[in-house]
């Protein structure tokens, strides 16, 4: 039997893997056929990952929007070194390079 630790508890050595993932998996969330998004949270969350040889904080910037009949989404997450402005501001511009349009309320 396995032990709960090793199922359960990813080694901080897969974080490069786990970055590979997730951008093709964010790339496909937004599509220009997703069309207006009037609302659009955004939210992070930090995670410890090894960048460089060493073990630091880094943000998972999450967008999600709702249509306006009431159909919900994840538009996208991107990995970033901090929720800086300018990391908010490069991952909305993203967003909108890929086809989001129409917001009119965001919450944080």
């Amino acid at each position: 039997m396995r032990s709960r630790s090793r199922l359960c508890r990813p080694s901080f050595g897969e974080a490069p893997y786990l970055v590979d993932q997730v951008h093709p998996w964010d790339v496909r969330l937004c599509r220009p056929s997703f069309g207006e998004a009037p609302y659009l949270f955004l939210d992070a969350i930090y995670l410890k990952v090894r960048l460089q040889g060493r073990i630091v904080d880094c943000a998972v910037l999450i967008a999600a929007g709702i249509q306006a009949c009431g159909k919900r989404r994840v538009l996208g997450c991107e990995i970033a070194t901090s929720k800086t402005t300018i990391n908010w501001q490069r991952f909305l511009q993203s967003l909108l390079a890929r086809g989001l349009m129409g917001v009119r309320l965001n919450r944080l």
